[in-house]
């Protein structure tokens, strides 16, 4: 990979190799989202039990600044941790050739990995919006190239199908606040009384727009994000949610890279490791009223 940017390690260095090096790297999409936060403060406590640090590497949702980056840092680190990667299958089979590497929330055959499975979390909030009358339902879409994007919305489609409720797809410009706010005019155009956002930023950004042009949550329109971060549980109305343990998934990638960096069985199953998510009832889901 750093031969593709034409980079070549100092020779010396005191990190180039692994068994010196006890420097971790972890990659995350953007240091402004409380998620990522939750991730890497997990991964820093578990490896300072190891006797590791922690460089943070902020790739602003663009594959290309992931790519590059880590061809300058592979050989100052010991290991990788992948947070939700945007690289392709292909570049992520090349670094794990270079250096131990766990993916969390990815899955690529032949990579350890530890991921959130948010089917259960998502047949509950389907079942849920169901029982409350909702008929339709829109799903606001994450990153085109976001492998938990993808996974959510065949999961979505699926449960939808299963229990007779029309399924209608936004493509949002951002995985943020402002780029959930900005759904409200495709959403408009063939509006549903429910809506489920690929993540809490996004669904917050939405009921703020709704709350904005008089459409009262849960009056007018249910909204369900994913995630559970601690605002979802504080803005008005408060969040219904998918919760994820993200605490015990970035405990668990630690546990998993230092075993290979130690020397572990290199050739255990590589399965991924999948945690169960479920979901919370709360203020912005309520009743489908005509």
């Amino acid at each position: 990979m750093a031969e593709e940017i034409g980079y070549v390690p100092r020779k010396g260095s005191a990190y180039a190799h692994d068994e010196s090096s006890k420097l971790i790297a972890v990659v995350i999409n953007d240091v402004g989202n409380p998620v990522y936060a939750e991730f890497v403060k997990s991964i820093q406590q578990q490896c300072r039990k190891y006797g590791y640090s922690i460089m943070i590497i902020d790739s602003q949702e663009m594959s290309s600044i992931e790519r590059i980056m880590l061809g300058l840092i592979e050989a100052y680190v010991a290991g990788v941790i992948l947070v939700s990667s945007r690289l392709s299958d292909a570049n992520i089979k090349k670094m794990a050739k270079i250096k131990s590497l766990v993916l969390i929330n990815r899955a690529v055959q032949g990579i350890k990995s530890v991921i959130a499975d948010t089917r259960t979390g998502l047949e509950q909030a389907v079942h849920e919006l169901r029982s409350l009358g909702h008929e339709s339902l829109t799903y606001l879409s994450g990153p085109t190239d976001s492998w938990q994007n993808m996974v959510r919305k065949e999961t979505l489609v699926s449960i939808c199908r299963q229990n007779d409720i029309a399924l209608n797809c936004i493509p949002c410009s951002a995985p943020t606040y402002n780029g959930g706010f900005a759904c409200l005019p495709q959403f408009s155009q063939h509006a549903t009384s429910a809506v489920i956002a690929y993540n809490d930023i996004m669904a917050i950004g939405f009921m703020t727009a709704l709350e904005k042009c008089g459409m009262e949550v849960p009056e007018k329109v249910s909204v369900v994000g994913i995630d559970d971060i601690p605002i979802s549980g504080i803005v008005n109305p408060t969040l219904s949610t998918i919760h994820i343990d993200r605490a015990t998934i970035g405990k668990m990638a630690v546990d998993e890279l230092v075993s290979r960096l130690r020397g572990g069985n290199l050739h255990r199953l590589l399965k991924p490791i999948m945690l169960d998510s479920r979901f919370i009832a709360r203020g912005s889901t309520g009743p489908r009223r005509d």
